[in-house]
């Protein structure tokens, strides 16, 4: 029978040089694995040792753990002995755990059934600070890929990863999951959406952006996903040119284009549009939902309540009106406008929502606490043309107007935005929305990320373009 209390001999001496002489052993020294070269772990002993030595540091180890992906991409006969002592670090400690978990599985999944089954079992039963790593956890395994840089993997010390749910302002539903890193931010997410969803070709591109689904508010091009609660995102333009062509050699981006401004005036309200246009672009709406199923006669309109209703295609403004009164406004721009086809009927419409001042500007709900002689509750529109001030109660009284370059600077704390101009005093607000301002002032101001080019052939980035480590910022240089 073995004894099993019999002192082992050591093991893992690394013996002298020659020509160094004899280095004399140290009997005190604890008995230690020799410690290979990072990403040069080649067996389960180094593994075990690399994971508890990741796990118990007092500071996030980027390192070991690139160090640990890499064993179980290089030596595939170790990956399950990884994803084991992987999962029983994530059991012990979760907050090093589950960080640990996703750098390996974007490195390469387990390598059989059993192993991918008890992955399967961990990310089931994560608790709710957890969710979002084992979401990600469960889109990425599978791949087999170079593991993250020591500079990315820091990311996860300071934010968790997500998995998005994009959609167009329509509805229709761009991306279901999109695992995104923490490393990666919302400029990268919105590159990787036009590239690779969209496929977008128009010198415009770059002028999309993430806006939250609930409030509307637009994301900031260097903000992370990962910091905010929401996984719910609309995928739609950021910045809009007043005098910029409805035409594009795109189809997709005029149909995006026009999809804006419709959601923009029918759904919104936050474009006024006079009486005598209304019933033009409730004509154009209808037709470039309904085709040739458009009726015509007053009657038919009105009665319209299946899919669409006629009160459906004018703004909230007109919501007390009667179908008759609606149809009636309508019914002559319907005869006029019967004989185009979809897509002229989108430039119809976007031609006549460039013709308003407000066309593409973002509007927030602000108290205004410096700056007007008549501080109090305002609507402050931000775009391509500079800031307005709009009653409260009526979106056609604009109170004050800031030209685009009469503004020199701005600057927020908290819930606070104070903006700077050449002459006129500061104007300070407070709002709910205050990042939403400042991400609104740095593209359509500043023009932050947007550079309208024309458009070049790049190679497609691939599935992973939003956690691979290097390549798909260097393809994305220019948009």
């Amino acid at each position: 029978m073995a004894d099993f209390f019999a002192p082992k001999p050591r093991a893992g001496r690394v013996a002298p040089e020659p020509g160094l002489g004899s280095i004399p052993e140290n009997r005190d020294a604890p008995a230690t694995l020799p410690r290979p070269k990072e990403d040069q772990f080649d067996s389960k002993e180094h593994v075990a040792e690399a994971v508890d030595a990741y796990v118990a540091a007092q500071s996030f180890r980027p390192a070991l753990a690139r160090a640990v992906a890499s064993a179980a991409r290089n030596v595939p006969e170790l990956r399950d002995d990884v994803y084991d002592h992987v999962l029983t670090a994530l059991r012990r400690t979760p907050s090093r755990g589950w960080p640990l978990l996703c750098v390996v599985a974007l490195t390469c999944p387990p390598a059989t059934d059993g192993c991918r089954r008890k992955v399967d079992a961990a990310l089931t039963c994560a608790s709710a600070d957890y969710t979002r790593y084992a979401l990600f956890v469960h889109e990425v395994l599978g791949a087999v890929a170079s593991p993250p840089s020591e500079q990315n993997i820091a990311a996860f010390d300071m934010r968790p990863p997500s998995v998005l749910s994009v959609t167009l302002v329509d509805g229709e539903s761009l991306v279901e999951a999109l695992p995104v890193a923490p490393w990666v931010d919302c400029a990268a997410v919105a590159r990787h959406l036009v590239t690779t969803r969209l496929r977008l070709t128009d010198a415009r591109r770059s002028t999309f952006g993430l806006f939250f689904a609930d409030n509307g508010r637009p994301l900031h091009r260097s903000e992370f996903v990962g910091d905010v609660h929401e996984s719910a995102f609309v995928f739609k333009r950021i910045l809009r040119f007043l005098h910029e062509p409805s035409r594009s050699d795109d189809v997709l981006f005029e149909r995006l284009n026009f999809l804006q401004c419709e959601d923009d005036v029918l759904n919104e309200g936050r474009l006024p549009i006079p009486r005598k246009d209304a019933g033009a672009l409730a004509a154009l709406s209808l037709l470039a939902t309904m085709g040739a199923a458009t009726p015509i006669r007053v009657e038919d309109l009105a009665a319209l309540t299946e899919d669409l209703s006629i009160g459906e295609c004018y703004p909230p403004a007109y919501e007390g009106e009667e179908p008759l009164t609606l149809a009636s406004l309508a019914a002559p721009h319907v005869a006029a406008f019967r004989k185009l086809d979809a897509r002229a009927l989108h430039r119809a419409f976007v031609d006549r929502c460039r013709a308003r001042p407000l066309y593409g500007a973002h509007v927030f709900e602000v108290d205004v606490v410096g700056g007007l002689d008549a501080p109090g509750a305002y609507r402050l529109a931000v775009g391509s043309r500079g800031l307005a001030l709009l009653d409260d109660d009526d979106v056609f009284g604009v109170d004050c107007r800031y030209a685009v370059g009469d503004v020199a600077s701005w600057a927020s704390t908290g819930d606070s935005v104070e903006v700077r101009f050449r002459e006129a005093a500061p104007l300070l607000v407070e709002s709910a929305q205050a990042r939403g301002i400042v991400a609104a002032l740095d593209v359509c101001i500043k023009r932050l990320g947007v550079v309208v080019e024309e458009p070049s052939q790049r190679r497609d980035w691939t599935a992973h373009g939003l956690f691979a480590a290097e390549e798909g910022a260097e393809e994305s240089k220019g948009d």
